[in-house]
């Protein structure tokens, strides 16, 4: 109806009545179909107009499709059996429509790869993976292989290699079929490439001053291999084979080599210690005897290190064993036992470090301030020292690590300490040596001990007694320094020529180079008082009031009616030779008897061997 009016008045027209009719869905884009190969994708698409809502329904053959309730219908992976004619059936409440149909037509498709696998490099231990995808009729059947052979299992388009090995370099194909055809891969070539892998470890060596050293190692990895021989840490000139030898040997090459090997894949580095002994020696003590410490047990002439605390003495034998004797009131004297050798030993007051082959560390005794606690730093050691109740050592990095009684500063080494070659322990300061012959100290001061002169250079070795120090030169000159109450610091006549130095609490020793020892300072106890004995020591050392040395062995013989008669000192074995150079071999005797006939044919020259 509608209303007109003025201002006069206003009319209504009589209603008029419009109905609106429902209308079945009736299509305005058909569903298409196509000829297609197995394997291959096929969407339709359909769209229908009417009154709302519609919903919808695709047919296949006049059967219902599971599932398909949309205006768009996707076909994947067309097998045989799915073509037909499809139609999209749409309808609302007023009724249904059926599309016109769509006539698909699935041909039978042998397998065609749509996807290669890839060749592909890997570093040993890797895991890698090889993609592969094909076409055709379903189902499709995948197997690889590897140089020609079966993988047992490997059935999927994908191969995946976990850890793999050189052994795993080689020729991949993937083939896949179904009931129309085979198809092979193109080759996939895998190279597994090596970085430096150590087959054999390389073992630390103990050998005598003199001798000779051999380090080899095995090594595998993809070539060309690159070595670099390293002794502490420092690259060795023109050491760059697979092997490094080393002859005539001194106690100066004692250290930790090592070897890097390198290629375009990986670097790997290892190292052990190389031990270097002294000659082996019969051991002497005199001075004070309060705890029995200058009571060497008899026969002990395969002494390689001797060393002496307040009351006690350590001797290492040439086979790495220990030996202790004097006061054990701390425990001091009792040594450990180890599967690995010792090559180093350092008595403090009453306790005791030893180095192992590997360069670890023990030490048992007193432990009053801590110091036979190794802090676990202590690793890779080339020296040890002892004081009075702390620890010092010297690293293969040529630093200095110090642990135990801090009291006065004596485990606090100063900053930036490095390039040092040797250490020495007093009772309450340290000292250590730089390889540019500087001395440098820490720790209690009180009469200047920690504080070396300011014109002392070209210093090769140190010691520390209790409130003084003392230093060699490269000339054979001593230099002294710290306290001198006990004439610990007058120099007497003919300390010249000094190849060696140690220092007690208030005494001082040095080897000159002919042989003699020199001591002076306190003579309270005797320390200056050495045996008669005491002839062309091998080596020297301090304790608190006790002086040590190394003799060499001796050999002697006298002529009886029944033959020549050779007698030697220790447990060694006597060994004969035509020249003094050798070749020596240990005299062909079981237990004593030895005959003139044994060595006939003109003059021998005989040797211990320990």
């Amino acid at each position: 109806q509608v209303v007109v009016a003025n201002g006069f008045g206003s009319v209504t027209s009589p209603p008029a009545a419009l109905t609106v009719l429902p209308v079945v869905p009736y299509f305005v884009v058909q569903p298409v179909g196509a000829n297609l190969p197995g394997g291959s994708n096929w969407t339709m698409n359909a769209q229908a107009r009417g009154s709302e809502p519609i919903s919808y329904f695709w047919i296949h053959d006049g059967l219902t499709v599971a599932g398909a309730f949309q205006s768009t219908l996707t076909l994947s992976n067309l097998k045989v059996t799915d073509g037909g004619n499809y139609a999209l059936v749409a309808f609302n409440t007023t009724g249904s429509t059926t599309s016109q149909l769509a006539s698909i037509t699935v041909t039978a498709a042998p397998p065609v790869f749509v996807q290669q696998p890839v060749s592909t490099n890997a570093l040993q231990g890797a895991t890698i993976t090889f993609n592969s995808l094909a076409s055709g009729s379903n189902p499709l059947r995948y197997q690889w292989y590897f140089q020609a052979g079966p993988l047992v299992g490997q059935t999927n388009r994908t191969l995946t290699l976990a850890s793999v090995t050189t052994n795993a370099s080689g020729s991949y194909v993937v083939t896949v079929s179904n009931l129309f055809g085979v198809a092979t891969s193109s080759v996939a070539t895998l190279n597994v490439n090596q970085a430096p892998v150590l087959l054999q470890p390389l073992s630390n060596v103990v050998v005598d001053i003199g001798g000779s050293i051999g380090l080899t190692t095995a090594v595998a990895g993809n070539n060309p291999l690159y070595y670099q021989w390293r002794f502490n840490g420092v690259p060795l000139a023109a050491q760059t084979n697979s092997s490094l030898s080393l002859s005539n040997v001194t106690p100066n090459q004692t250290g930790f080599y090592g070897v890097t090997v390198s290629n375009q894949f990986g670097v790997l580095a290892t190292q052990v210690r190389v031990s270097v002994l002294g000659t082996p020696g019969l051991a002497l003590a005199w001075g004070d005897n309060a705890g029995g410490q200058t009571n060497v047990p008899p026969g002990l002439a395969d002494v390689v290190a001797l060393v002496g605390g307040d009351y006690h003495s350590l001797a290492l034998h040439h086979d790495g064993t220990l030996l202790a004797w004097g006061y054990n009131g701390d425990r001091q004297t009792n040594v450990p036992v180890d599967t690995l050798r010792f090559v180093g030993v350092a008595a403090g007051a009453a306790h005791n470090l030893a180095i192992r082959e590997n360069g670890s560390l023990v030490a048992w005794g007193r432990n009053d301030g801590g110091q036979t606690n190794i802090p676990a730093a202590a690793t890779n050691v080339l020296a040890v020292a002892a004081g009075d109740s702390y620890s010092i050592a010297l690293l293969a990095t040529r630093s200095v690590l110090a642990w135990g009684d801090n009291s006065f500063g004596q485990a606090t080494v100063p900053g930036g300490l490095t390039g040092v070659a040797a250490i020495a322990a007093g009772r309450l300061h340290a000292l250590a040596l730089r390889t540019n012959g500087i001395v440098v100290g820490w720790g209690y001061n009180g009469f200047g001990q920690a504080s070396p002169p300011v014109l002392l250079t070209n210093a090769v070795a140190i010691a520390a007694g209790y409130l003084h120090s003392v230093a060699l030169r490269a000339n054979g000159t001593v230099v002294l320094w710290g306290d001198g109450s006990y004439g610990q610091l007058n120099l007497p006549a003919g300390v010249t020529n000094i190849v060696a130095i140690a220092a007690g609490d208030f005494y001082t020793l040095a080897l000159r180079a002919d042989g003699q020892v020199l001591a002076w300072g306190d003579d309270t106890y005797q320390e200056l008082e050495m045996p008669p004995t005491i002839s062309g020591p091998l080596a020297i050392s301090a304790g608190n009031y006790h002086g040590l040395a190394l003799i060499p062995p001796i050999i002697q013989a006298h002529a009886t009616v029944k033959g020549l008669v050779m007698q030697w000192n220790g447990t060694g074995v006597l060994q004969w030779a035509p020249a003094p150079t050798g070749p020596y071999t240990d005299v062909p005797c079981q237990g004593a008897c030895f005959t003139n006939a044994d060595i006939s044919g003109g003059a021998k020259f005989f040797r211990v061997r320990y």
